[in-house]
């Protein structure tokens, strides 16, 4: 067995986070009582990903990231709740919501007593277990290693090397990692020593320089790879 030990991200990977986002959202807004408007949450999602992406590059807390996309996406309206109270009511709908990616399941169900199996994902570690259970897959994992429990996130290879601390049966060598990002999978993947396998759904043309190993579109593919 060419592969011994698959490390898996949550979102977009194997839990669909977009399309929990969107029903978290509008529930956020009727909450607090604002309109929808495809405007707004443009605006929420640029902010979200410029506070993602500051966070992953070490610039800000995870703190930072509960207290102000809320904050800052409403900052035209008048709502009674805190930055991190929206954030929190954001983050139970996410919960509440889980929704498994295309294949995931099916995926699983052929590696689960073949494979080493970890999730190592960017998040915080009350919503990603709970909606790990919320699906049916918590228990299956020999380790769940989340960022808000590290203190570091991917693509840091103090994350990469907290994980593998939680994994000492694992060798680098026998080791893939599978993840959507390429600047956090892909990037922690390679930083770390590890195969890596870019799962790209969409197609997305790569024009970064961080390099995949392999790419799939769908997650079926991965046994070609592993087995």
């Amino acid at each position: 067995m060419k592969y011994k030990t698959i490390l898996l991200d949550i979102d977009n990977t194997l839990l669909d986070f977009t399309a929990s986002q969107d029903i978290a959202f509008g529930k956020l807004l009727n909450d607090v009582g604002i309109p929808y408007s495809d405007a707004l949450k443009e605006k929420y999602l640029a902010i979200n990903h410029q506070l993602w992406h500051d966070h992953e590059a070490g610039h800000i807390p995870k703190e930072t990231i509960m207290e102000q996309r809320f904050a800052r996406s409403f900052e035209d309206y008048e709502v009674s709740m805190s930055g991190y109270e929206m954030d929190d009511k954001f983050r139970q709908h996410v919960e509440n919501h889980p929704i498994l990616m295309p294949n995931a399941k099916e995926l699983l169900a052929k590696i689960t007593d073949k494979y080493t199996l970890a999730i190592v994902t960017n998040g915080i570690s009350r919503t990603q277990h709970k909606r790990l259970h919320n699906v049916g897959i918590h228990d299956i994992f020999d380790a769940i290693v989340i960022s808000s429990d590290v203190g570091a996130t991917k693509p840091s290879p103090v994350f990469f090397d907290y994980t593998f601390k939680q994994l000492p049966q694992a060798d680098k060598t026998t080791t893939l990692i599978i993840g959507d990002s390429l600047s956090a999978d892909i990037q922690g993947g390679n930083l770390a020593g590890i195969t890596t396998v870019w799962y790209n759904p969409k197609q997305i043309e790569n024009t970064s320089n961080i390099i995949p190993d392999y790419e799939i579109a769908d997650l079926m593919e991965l046994l070609s790879i592993v087995e």
